[in-house]
């Protein structure tokens, strides 16, 4: 029955497959608009594999839409650029979570930042920690637990300045909004962090 199934699926997809493919050329061509642009990112994002037998040659025209004004396709891009292989997908899902306008979009790509080879070069991988949003900071703290045993003198530093001014931000603030805010940090700086800067730990337990 499994087999019947699957070649049922493959001979549907065989005949779904041309519009596939003429979807995708609307979709990334440089006259397309946004809803074009977000269905084919989306059949990309499903089907890219069963499509192409070398998925970088639409490398370039996802690069091009990193800068899209629509924060849904560069929501999509953020999903795809992890499955390439190279060195300006990583740099361009970097940029996304350090530059991009939207915090959602930051976030997102934070998160896809764990799926990247070689960030523990990244000098500005520690801003990560800082970002106006507590979603990506709450994205970075494991991403940069996980990239910081690989270069101590890079990350060991920005580490205990964030958990440091987390204490402080904490105890001193008196707005209710913020303190319920870097309350959702603590638990993740004692799981990923305090290994790090150990001296913080009696802080952390008072706060």
């Amino acid at each position: 029955q499994y087999m019947e199934a699957l070649k049922r699926t493959m001979r549907l997809f065989a005949d779904v497959k041309p519009i596939l493919i003429h979807k995708l050329n609307e979709g990334f061509s440089p006259r397309a608009n946004t809803q074009q642009q977000i269905l084919a990112l989306t059949i990309f994002s499903k089907f890219s594999m069963h499509l192409f037998e070398k998925i970088d040659v639409v490398f370039d025209i996802i690069q091009r839409l990193v800068k899209s004004p629509c924060q849904e396709v560069r929501l999509l891009v953020v999903s795809i650029l992890p499955t390439f292989d190279n060195k300006k997908a990583s740099d361009n899902l970097l940029f996304l979570a350090l530059f991009d306008s939207s915090k959602i979009v930051r976030a997102a790509a934070t998160e896809q930042l764990a799926h990247i080879k070689h960030l523990d070069q990244s000098k500005m991988l520690p801003h990560l920690l800082t970002d106006p949003s507590y979603a990506v900071r709450r994205n970075a703290i494991s991403l940069i637990a996980n990239v910081a045993p690989l270069n101590p003198m890079l990350f060991y530093v920005p580490i205990a300045v964030f958990v440091q001014q987390t204490i402080i931000s904490m105890l001193t603030t008196s707005n209710p909004s913020t303190c319920q805010k870097i309350s959702t940090l603590l638990p993740l700086i004692a799981k990923h962090l305090v290994k790090f800067c150990p001296a913080y730990i009696p802080q952390i337990v008072k706060v």
